[in-house]
């Protein structure tokens, strides 16, 4: 059964109007963010439990290069989950992620890091996902200058 293209153009609109609530819920840029606004130096935020940092630092360029400080990776494995410690160099790209951006660091090392960026403008906050696509575990922010 063929929908008459006013039914269809009605469930479209009820179609973005869900996925504009979700994005507004998720607090999560729906347009793609600038790299002037990303660009600075990033510290794990109060939110970061303070077991998982030491100095940990992202340091985003606006060219797309980055650096990262003792920057925790949580990766999970069978239901548990472990912690690895980068310093390295790359680049960081942006992704569109549904009806979201997300970020990519991609190390020289071969790995790559997926990171949720979260705030709808600047100043952005960089989060990490837990086990659970709910749950960011790690909460990075822009250092004061």
């Amino acid at each position: 059964m063929a929908l008459h293209p006013q039914s269809r153009s009605i469930c479209n609109a009820i179609l973005l109007a869900l996925v504009a609530v979700m994005v507004s819920c998720n607090n999560r840029p729906s347009t793609e963010p600038k790299s002037e606004d990303l660009a600075g130096r990033y510290v794990p935020s109060d939110l970061t439990d303070k077991r998982l940092h030491v100095d940990s630092e992202l340091l985003l360029r606006s060219d797309g290069s980055c650096e990262l400080k003792d920057f925790p990776v949580v990766t999970y494995v069978s239901g548990g989950g472990d912690v690895f410690y980068y310093t390295n160099s790359g680049s960081w790209r942006l992704k569109k992620d549904l009806a979201t951006w997300t970020m990519v660091i991609d190390l020289h090392s071969k790995d790559e890091v997926q990171l949720n960026i979260l705030n709808s403008k600047a100043p952005y906050r960089i989060a990490q996902e837990g086990e659970n696509v709910e749950d960011d575990i790690l909460f990075f922010d822009k250092a004061k200058q």
